[in-house]
């Protein structure tokens, strides 16, 4: 496999060609020689992956071309399928111009090729699933299933070293960042109209890694590639990774951070050494 660790995501202000359509610009040599630069000899597979995207999607048939490419370049880039079947990466279009996301399956994908990941997971919760949280920890309290409604999505991961975080948003939280940051989101088309589960298992997953997980130089590509994140977000700062956050794989900043919560559950008593 192609080590896409240091593959640089193209930039989005590449020359546009006089005219044609994206199929026409995928049977031009320069073109395609970006893609084999980095995808090698799974090139015409992308390839022909992307013509079928843009084949059954009508609103990227009507983006501007070239930033069709540009985006399938980004997926390219961090190795990414395309295919909406797979749900790794998607190219969505906003306004006249195809943008790249990265979805839930995708983030999964990337945090585990950094081989620190032990376990990762995220996963809708249902009525009567979540009794409440836990103030000290920030742990949800369980409960038993008692119908079939959404009420929130739960993020977790544990690494290697031990080191374990979850994170749980309520239906509420997720729409309340949707309609913050992303400019389709009230639109027919948009991802959190027709699958708002998926955006929803995204945004929760998103914020627990950048918060808290292990970021490899390919996933913090990987979100500030999304120049929109979540189809359209103009807050290019929202859930996205701190300079100074901490490193999980360091066992004294683990124990430290062990320490802090034991200390703030349970404090020394007064005059105690």
């Amino acid at each position: 496999m192609t080590d896409v660790t240091n593959a640089q995501i193209p930039a989005d202000n590449l020359p546009a060609p006089a005219a044609g359509s994206v199929r026409d610009l995928l049977r031009m040599e320069d073109v395609k020689e970006r893609f084999r630069e980095v995808l090698r000899d799974r090139a015409p597979q992308f390839i022909a992956s992307l013509s079928s995207v843009v084949y059954q999607n009508k609103a990227l048939r009507q983006c501007q071309p070239w930033s069709v490419i540009a985006a399938a370049l980004k997926a390219a880039a961090l190795n990414l399928p395309i295919d909406q079947n797979i749900g790794h990466a998607a190219i969505v279009p906003y306004k006249d111009t195809a943008t790249f996301q990265v979805q839930w399956k995708g983030y999964i994908q990337l945090a585990l090729r950094t081989n620190q990941y032990a376990n990762i997971h995220v996963t809708e919760v249902y009525d009567g699933m979540v009794k409440g949280v836990d103030p000290f920890t920030g742990e949800i309290i369980k409960g038993k299933r008692t119908g079939d409604k959404v009420i929130g999505y739960y993020a977790y991961f544990r690494l290697l070293n031990g080191f374990e975080k979850s994170l749980y948003m309520t239906v509420e939280e997720v729409l309340e960042h949707g309609k913050k940051y992303s400019k389709t989101f009230h639109k027919s088309e948009s991802t959190w109209q027709k699958d708002p589960d998926s955006m929803g298992r995204k945004t929760v997953l998103k914020r627990l890694i950048t918060r808290y997980g292990i970021l490899s130089v390919e996933m913090q590509k990987a979100i500030r590639a999304e120049a929109m994140p979540d189809e359209g977000e103009t807050d290019a700062g929202a859930d996205q990774p701190g300079e100074n956050a901490p490193d999980w794989t360091d066992p004294a900043v683990v124990e430290a951070s062990m320490k802090a919560d034991r200390e703030a559950l349970f404090p020394p008593d007064e005059g105690q050494l």
